[in-house]
């Protein structure tokens, strides 16, 4: 997943569109593990506010083999934008290799807390 779809106070499609680019330029690197910490010393403030930058950098650590690193991303996604179906989606399917009880359980409390959800159902 790539995408991102709410967030909060929409930015600039520009610097998403810029996120998305470092994160697919990065992705392309052989080690996966190092993409993570180059797109993570890449992006910096402002994009550090948008919830699109923490999706980027969770895709990066589960590409990179490490799903704690990539489920704390999208945690942060979601704790900035708490009606982000993205990061919800990401945080279970990341957290079903961390721990899955908890990540069925955000996952059913997401959709209480969202029932127009289309992804997580």
């Amino acid at each position: 997943p790539a995408r991102s779809s709410t967030c909060g106070s929409d930015p600039d499609p520009s610097i998403t569109v810029a996120v998305g680019q470092a994160a697919a330029i990065v992705s392309k690197l052989a080690d996966k593990r190092a993409a993570y910490d180059v797109l993570n010393s890449a992006l910096r403030e402002p994009v550090r506010k948008l919830p699109i930058t923490y999706l980027a950098l969770a895709d990066a650590a589960w590409a990179g083999q490490n799903p704690e690193l990539a489920l704390s991303n999208a945690r942060r996604a979601l704790s900035l934008d708490p009606a982000s179906e993205d990061a919800a989606q990401r945080m279970l399917e990341y957290g079903l290799r961390v721990d899955p009880q908890a990540a069925i359980a955000s996952a059913q409390a997401f959709i209480q807390r969202h029932p127009q959800t289309e992804r997580l159902g």
